[in-house]
Parts: structure tokens; sequence; C-alpha cells
């Protein structure tokens, strides 16, 4: 069987990370509520087993404050995001409440999960809020509603990670003066289970069409800054090692509480 996180690794390798959010940060709600996450995923996926693994934990997790998002990419590749409200120390809280459930798994609950969790991986994330772009007020609740992912991993070569956060805030900036207001994309730096420098960025929307939608109106809104736009696309291509992409959808039924669609 696999075993949870050691609690005491967590803790060392925790002492030593990057630091989060600073107080005097102004950002959006999202970030305040989940300034770090915890990213699992599940590959090869048996999937009605890992589906009646799932409904059984929203069901033993009723009525507790335990918040998890269920993310599809096909039938045999899953992702949980666990939020980490207070930092990297909610790790520990995390993985120490996962553990003392699992001790109360009936004997057919322990064989669900040892197959639910036969290929699974964990990654760490940290919010950057200075190097994401979402609506003024932004909730962890507006994000609930909207179950379409595009996510990209962009792979950074380490003497260039400035020049490509560089780059990424100038879009940013151009976005704004463009006046583009259709667009909700959170930027989180990879840290414990992640490749060195990986950076991972999420842009959610209602549906894939209405991604694809939004993406051209926000193209023509872009059309005055083209020639800047594409200075920009080479120095952050120049800084990347690689780029991975992936769809995702939001399980409602899965995640945790369980939202009304």
């Amino acid at each position: 069987m696999r075993a949870f996180f050691s609690v005491a690794l967590i803790f060392s390798i925790l002492c030593i990370s990057a630091p989060g959010i600073t107080q005097e940060e102004e950002v959006a709600p999202i970030f305040q509520e989940i300034p770090y996450m915890m990213y699992e995923t599940y590959e090869g996926v048996n999937r009605p087993v890992f589906n009646e693994y799932f409904e059984m934990l929203v069901e033993r997790y009723e009525g507790t404050d335990a918040r998890w998002a269920m993310f599809n990419e096909n039938m045999s590749v899953a992702h949980r995001l666990t939020g980490l409200p207070e930092g990297w120390d909610s790790v520990v809280a995390v993985t120490e409440d996962r553990q003392a459930s699992f001790q109360e798994f009936t004997y057919a609950q322990r064989a669900l999960w040892d197959v639910a969790w036969e290929t699974r991986q964990v990654q760490l994330y940290s919010a950057m809020p200075a190097l994401s772009y979402v609506p003024e007020g932004f909730t962890v609740e507006d994000i609930r509603q909207l179950p379409y992912h595009r996510v990209e991993f962009h792979h950074l070569k380490w003497d260039q990670v400035p020049a490509w956060r560089e780059a990424l805030a100038r879009r940013h900036e151009i976005d704004r003066e463009a006046g583009v207001d259709n667009m909700v994309l959170t930027t989180w730096g990879g840290g414990l289970g992640t490749e060195r420098m990986t950076v991972m960025i999420r842009i959610a929307a209602e549906s894939r069409e209405a991604d694809h939608a939004q993406l051209a109106e926000r193209q023509q809104l872009r059309e005055p800054y083209m020639d800047e736009l594409m200075e920009l696309m080479v120095q952050m291509n120049a800084a990347t090692r690689h780029v991975e992409r992936h769809d995702q959808m939001r399980d409602y039924a899965r995640s945790h509480p369980v939202i009304a669609r």
C-alpha cells in the first residue's frame, strides 16, 4: 500500500520552503484564502473504483470543514486540489487528518483506497498573486463556478526565471491597459514534488467553448499591442525549457463540499 506523507518529513521540508504571501501584499481574496495548494495527480486510474472511493470520502467528510476540488483530464487521469489556508503548516494538519480518517476505514474502504491511490503523486504549490490576473474581489466561491480549467506547466531555465516573470507581468499590464475583463488566470509556483523552476498557470472558464470565445475577444483588444506582445512571447519562450498543456474539468460530485450544478 502507498503511504501518506511522513509528517516529520513534511515539517523538515517546509521549514526551508520559500516564504509565501507577505502581510503587506494586497491580493485578491482567493489568494488570502488559498495561499498554498496541495496538488495530487492520479494516473491510470480504475475509474469505477476511483469514483466510488471519492464518493465514499465525500460522504465521510459531510458536515466537516474539509475542502478539496476534483478535476478530470480524461477517464484515466484525475487530480485533487486541496487549499492550504494556513500556508505550509496546513500540510501537516491535512495529512494528520487524513491519516486519522484512514485508521477508521473498514476493510472494504481500505481496498478502495489501495486501488484509488495506486499511482498517486503529490506536489505543493504557492500562489503568485503578482503574476495572476483575476477580477477585483475574486474569491474561492467564484472560481468554483468555473468548471473548465486550461492548465499550463512552464518548466523554466533557472537563470531565466526573472526574465520570464517580467514578461508575464508586462503581459498582464498590457491586458489591463487594453481593458481585458474576461480572464481568470491564477499562477502558482512549484515546490515540493515538482521539477525545479516549475510554474503552473490555470485559466478558468465556464466551458472550453467559453474559453475559446473569451480568448478571441481578448485577442481583438490586444491587437494594438501585438508587436510588444510578440516580443514578450519570444522572451518567455527563450526562458522556458518546455511547456505542458492540459484540459481539466471540475468533478462537482466528488469534490467537497458538494456544489449543486
